[in-house]
Parts: structure tokens; sequence; C-alpha cells
């Protein structure tokens, strides 16, 4: 098989393992059958109050979309009739919370808030607002039940047994949020919240909706919001593959965003897709180290976008850009030392920027330039990356690296005709232009003009070429003294020694660090970070990193 076919070959298998992997629905939601379906017949000691209950919330998820102001009515009062019970059976806890999550789903999606609903002996007054605490947002534009939805793709389901009601909550991205909530998604915010309930008297209740993560006694489903999260963000995958031959649409999206509301509490885990990705390449890792109690309980998950056909040094720029805006923003909310200890994990390309972050560049414009960076015949924002990278003070915020699948040497199939086609169509945004080195050639010292080689594009993909005299450099950089590094490679399992193998992609030879903390070879392809060995090693580290 020639090198051509083979490139073409192996590309058809990660695509058909892209289209198996889709099979899988990662989210269904239940018919009203199914929902009523799921309520089983009560134990018969029980019956002497499940027996109607169960009736009434069946009656009532048949009426919810004719009649939701009834079916609200019918719900509400029977969590109340079910409330005494609750605690004292796994039956009952189940049919409250159905009856409370339907309920307070109808009553915000219809806006019946502070009305007296009525549904012919039933009746109940919802207060005029919800109560919203111990979370960072307080502006909810939907709320659902997540016991009405299966995430067959995400499992086990991570569940957590308590008090009140699992729900969902979405708050949409607007330009005007963007200045309270600077880290929301543009897809907007998908986080888990539970909602407890206070009955005044025989009609009158009080809803408070709480951050499921603010009391490990609040019941809570953390796949569901995964999950929507996943749909809402599936379209980015396509992105990511655009933002490869024309960048210039993908500029506007950059940045580092939460996958929860921020807690400032929480450590800061932050994620780094690699080539012709999007932060949609996290969404069953994040899912799979969630379904671990102790990070779950002490981190933060982020994800940074970026359009990888920029140049990689624009992108780092960024990166580390966004990263110090964060420290900023969660010591100005109270984060003390856990803004200190921030974690960044990288895949492929990815990992590349987080090498270049967590390296001292000090001195380092002297050694490529003749003459100071604000003198450089660059566009603006060429220069900005520059200095950016170059002479701002290191970050001194992140203490952990970990990098998977990361081709800190290049990868040879940049080198071949794909890569080299791939390169040629791409189209970097024109005010971003002027950070190729091939605008100001006659600033660069004889070191510069080496690393930065003048017949060559300074796009993601050309970056990524085999000993890359860039990368090269990047890597005789020192590592700032205060990070550790951790380095996961894939072994597609072809046999031969380990220093030749490979994940398909990137060679091991390219993806080996000297002196990191630990390095774990898992049987994997490129994609390593979906793999369970990975993901438990990463928990390790994860855990290592608290003390």
């Amino acid at each position: 098989m020639t090198a051509s076919a083979s490139a073409i070959f192996r590309l058809a298998l990660v695509l058909c393992a892209s289209l198996c992997a889709s099979c899988v629905p990662v989210m269904q939601k239940h018919s009203s059958n199914q929902l009523a379906d799921s309520l089983p017949r009560a134990p018969f000691n029980e019956w002497s109050y499940a027996k109607n209950a169960r009736a009434q919330i069946r009656k009532a998820i048949h009426l919810s979309q004719p009649q939701p102001a009834d079916a609200a009515a019918i719900l509400l009062s029977t969590a109340r009739e079910l409330a005494p019970h609750k605690s004292q059976t796994t039956w009952a806890n189940h049919a409250y919370q159905l009856a409370l999550g339907l309920g307070v789903q109808l009553v915000h999606e219809e806006q019946l808030w502070g009305q007296h609903l009525q549904h012919k002996h039933y009746s109940v007054i919802p207060p005029s607002s919800c109560s919203v605490s111990q979370t960072y947002i307080n502006c909810i534009d939907n709320l659902k039940y997540a016991g009405q939805y299966n995430t067959p793709a995400l499992q086990p389901t991570i569940l957590d047994a308590g008090t009140g009601a699992p729900m969902v909550a979405f708050t949409d991205w607007t330009e005007e949020r963007v200045n309270s909530y600077p880290f929301i998604p543009k897809v907007g915010q998908i986080y888990s919240l539970t909602v407890t309930a206070q009955w005044l008297d025989s009609q009158a209740v009080e809803f408070t909706l709480s951050d499921s993560r603010s009391n490990p006694n609040l019941s809570a489903n953390y796949s569901v919001p995964t999950a929507f999260s996943e749909t809402l963000t599936k379209e980015l995958k396509y992105q990511g593959i655009l933002n490869v031959l024309r960048p210039a649409r993908g500029v506007s999206s950059m940045g580092l965003f939460s996958l929860d509301p921020v807690d400032p509490q929480r450590i800061p885990i932050i994620l780094v897709h690699g080539l012709a990705a999007s932060p949609n390449l996290w969404v069953k890792p994040s899912h799979n180290l969630l379904q671990n109690e102790t990070i779950r309980d002490n981190y933060q998950l982020y994800a940074y976008f970026y359009p990888t056909g920029l140049p990689i040094s624009h992108s780092a720029a960024r990166l580390k850009k966004e990263i110090r805006r964060l420290e900023t923003y969660l010591k100005q909310h109270g984060a003390g030392s856990k803004a200190d200890q921030m974690v960044i994990i990288g895949h492929s390309m990815g990992g590349l920027l987080t090498s270049a972050v967590t390296r001292d560049y000090r001195g380092a414009a002297s050694e490529l330039y003749t003459k100071s960076v604000d003198s450089l015949t660059a566009e603006s924002k060429g220069k900005d990356a520059i200095k950016e990278l170059l002479e701002q003070p290191p970050l001194d915020c992140v203490t952990r690296a970990i990098f998977i699948a990361t081709p800190h040497r290049g990868s040879k199939y940049a080198d071949n005709w794909i890569g080299q086609f791939t390169s040629h169509l791409i189209e970097i945004p024109k005010n971003i232009v002027g950070i190729d080195p091939q605008h100001y050639r006659h600033d660069l010292t004889q070191a510069g003009r080496e690393i930065f080689n003048m017949q060559e594009g300074m796009d993601g993909v050309q970056r990524l070429r085999y000993n890359n005299p860039a990368l090269k450099y990047n890597l005789s950089r020192p590592k700032l003294p205060q990070v550790t590094y951790h380095s996961i490679i894939g072994d597609r399992g072809w046999g031969g020694k380990l220093e030749n193998s490979s994940d398909g992609i990137v060679a091991y030879s390219s993806s080996h660090l000297e002196g990191v903390a630990s390095e774990l070879v898992v049987p994997s392809w490129h994609n390593a970070q979906d793999n369970d060995e990975a993901i438990e090693e990463i928990i390790r580290i994860l855990k290592l990193h608290l003390h």
C-alpha cells in the first residue's frame, strides 16, 4: 500500500469510527406514556396514599400538553401529599421528585408564577417568582425536570440521591450577560439545579433552586446537562473542521468558556482541543471525569475554543491571555489559592498550546528579532500576540499540565500530500497575516530565520510538520518551575518496539517528553482522550494534585 493510499485508509477509519459513535443517541426524552410508566405500582403496604398519588401523576402527565395549568395543579398538590412520606420509602421519593419536578417545569414554561392553579379539588398557589440560592447565575431562561431524559451514550448516569427534584437549567448567552457572566458559552450555560419546596399552608408553596454542587444532600443528575451540551454543540464538530480552512469564521468565537456556572471555590481544569476539533471533543471525557465524586467536588471544567487553522503562536497567545483573565476574575470573587492551582489538559495540537503557555519565553524576543516588537513590520494583532507570548510575564497560576497524544516534534502526516494540500487551502484572516515572518523577514535574527522557515506558511497545519524548527524551539524553552508535566500517549497496537509505535497520527517519538512526572501509554488511536485507561490516569493525577 502506498503512503498516500495508507493515509486515505486511515482517514476513512477515523470517519467511520466517528459515524459509528454517533449512532448511539446521546439523549432520549421519554414519551408521555413512557414517563407515566416509569412510576411503577407501589408496594401493597403503601397503598393508603400511593395508589391515588400514582393515578393522579399519570393523569397529570397526559394533561401536561393540552391543559398545562391543570396538570401543574395536580402535580404540585400530589407532591404536597407525598411530602410526609418521601423520606420513608424509595417509591415515595421517586413519586415526589416526579410530581415536583414536572410541576415546577410547567410553572416555569407556562409562566404560571403567582397564579391560583385549580383542577377540581386540587388547588395550589405557586410563588410569584422562584428563589435562586447558592449559584453564580440567577437568570434562568428554561427549566426542565432531569428525570424525563435518558442518556444512552453517557453511561453510567451520574446521579446524587438526596432531597428535592433534579432539574436542568438553561441560561442563554447575550451580549449584556457576558458582562456579568464572562465565561458563559455561546450556546448558553446548561447546568444542574435542584428544586426544593416548602409548603406554607394547604395551598401556598415556595420553591428554592440551588446549585446541585453546593450541597451533597441535594438530589442531582449531572448526565442530562452534559447530554444537552453535546446536542447543542454538535454543530461545532463541523465548525471545527471549517475553522481549519477558514479560521476567520471562528475568530469571533475564540475564548475560554465554563462548562458549569463559575464557582471560585473550585480548582479550574482547562481543556484545550486539537486540530479540526472544538470543545465538543471534551463532552464525553468530561462526563467520565465527573463520574468521580472527588473530581466533581473539587474541580471546575473550562474549555478553550480556537480556530485551528490560525498560527499556533497566535492561538497560544490568546490562551495565555484568557487564563490570566480567568485568574483575575476568580480572585476578584474570592477564589484565594484555588486560582493559583490551575490544571491544563491539552489534546494533540492543544497540547502544543499547553506547552507554549507553560514555558518561560522571557528573553526570546531578543533571540528572534533585531528590534523591539513594537517596531516590527507587522499588523497590530500580530504584534499583540508576539508580546503576549514572549514579553508578558509567564503564568504563575498554572501548576500542572497533562499532554494527550501531543505531537511535540510534529507529525509526518502534516508533511504528506494531504497535509500540504490542506495547508494550501487555508486562508488566515488578513488582520492576522501580519504575524507571518514573511512580512518582516528583515527584522529577524539569524536564529529567527532558521526557526521560521521562509518557505513555509504559518498556519496550524504547516507548524505541525515533523521536526519543525518552531516546535524544536518551543521544547528548548525552560518549563515554568511550578508546573508539573504528565504525558498520556496512544499506541494503536500494531506491534513492535515502543519507540517505534504510533497512535496512527502521532509517533511515540514525537509525543514522548523527558523529565515528565509520569508517562502512560494506552491502547488507543489518536482519540486517546476517550480511552478508559487515560481517564483513570487523569483522575489519578487530579487526585494527586489535591495534596
